[in-house]
């Protein structure tokens, strides 16, 4: 069990009433260093009395395995070595080379199979993939074997030690968007073995390959401390006003990305993309290029899919959403005049 890797267990602690029972770490286990106190991990003080039962001791079976994975799927190759400066990284590339961090870009909702390799000699990397949950498939060299428990049910890091490939099949859904795969290693991941991949690319929102995004680590950008009167609606109006101003998507097709916005909003997506220079609006909501999956939705303003949104999200009862709302349809509104 390596840094980051969660199992859930039942324990039946039934014939070890009034006894302390011990977890330990094995010693001399992978490449880790072992240190005076690090074998032991915590310490169970069992009771005389039950405080609840189990009922019938631990079940047969804890949980059901989920969906069956298909028999194939696309393969994808990640090394997991050193690169230029000692620096760890994945590829070759690690977490500052912003140009490049996005390795991959999984279609949503497709499986895909992940080759992990260990290409750093005597490293240990326990691997960490944002989103989902996989199946370890196949582990050769090293260990040259997956453990009857790593392949019991579904993970989201596995344990990639001196010497071995592993191989991991996943489902990348439900959601869209950025998300990162590193190792869970920290000395690693904070030395630079942190990448990213995309679900799904960004030419499905209407935007192009020359879209231009700017640097997060730009001040104008960075983190800064609360402040009440950056809350007010005069504030965020300029602010968003500002931000448009920067050009920061080129807005050179700017109705289809409104347009595709719309559609995701009622749970559509654009089957295709209108080229650069075509934006022209049906006044519904959707635009004359455009071809919507599902059911075509029909606005009644401009801003109403924003609205409709806020909405939905109002109904919801996490507040910390509901108060969000105002901001949707403040954003939805100006960015929209």
């Amino acid at each position: 069990m390596s840094t980051g890797e969660r199992y859930e267990l039942v324990i039946d602690f039934s014939n070890y009433q009034n006894q302390n029972i011990t977890l330990l770490n094995e010693r001399g286990l992978g490449e880790n260093v072992d240190y005076p106190a690090t074998d032991k991990v915590m310490r169970f003080v069992v009771g005389n009395s039950s405080s609840g039962g189990s009922g019938g001791g631990v079940p047969q079976t804890l949980r059901n395995d989920g969906p069956v994975v298909p028999s194939s799927s696309i393969t994808k190759d990640f090394t997991f070595g050193r690169g230029s400066g000692g620096l760890w990284v994945i590829n070759g590339v690690g977490f500052k080379d912003i140009e490049n961090r996005i390795l991959t870009k999984p279609d949503r909702g497709t499986y895909e199979t992940w080759a992990l390799h260990n290409g750093a000699g005597d490293g240990t990397h326990p691997v960490h993939i944002h989103l989902v949950d996989f199946k370890v498939i196949s582990r050769s060299g090293g260990r040259d074997e997956v453990a009857d428990y790593e392949s019991a049910g579904w993970k989201d890091v596995v344990w990639l030690a001196a010497g071995e490939s592993v191989q991991v099949i996943a489902r990348y859904a439900p959601w869209d968007g950025i998300y990162m795969f590193h190792c869970h290693n920290f000395v690693h991941e904070d030395n630079d073995m942190l990448v990213a991949f995309s679900v799904p690319n960004l030419e499905k929102w209407g935007y192009t390959n020359s879209t231009l995004f700017l640097d997060p680590n730009e001040p104008e950008f960075q983190g800064k401390n609360v402040n009440s009167d950056d809350f007010t609606e005069d504030a965020i109006n300029k602010k968003i006003a500002w931000l448009y101003s920067t050009n920061p998507y080129n807005k050179g097709n700017i109705n289809g990305v409104y347009s595709a916005l719309d559609a995701y909003a009622q749970g559509q997506y654009w089957t295709q993309v209108p080229d650069q220079d075509q934006g022209k609006s049906t006044g519904k909501g959707q635009s004359a290029w455009s071809t919507p999956t599902g059911k075509p939705s029909s606005f009644g303003s401009p801003n109403s899919a924003w609205i409709t949104l806020a909405s939905s999200i109002t109904a919801t009862p996490d507040s910390s959403q509901a108060a969000s709302s105002s901001v949707y349809q403040a954003y939805g509104s100006q960015v929209r005049q």
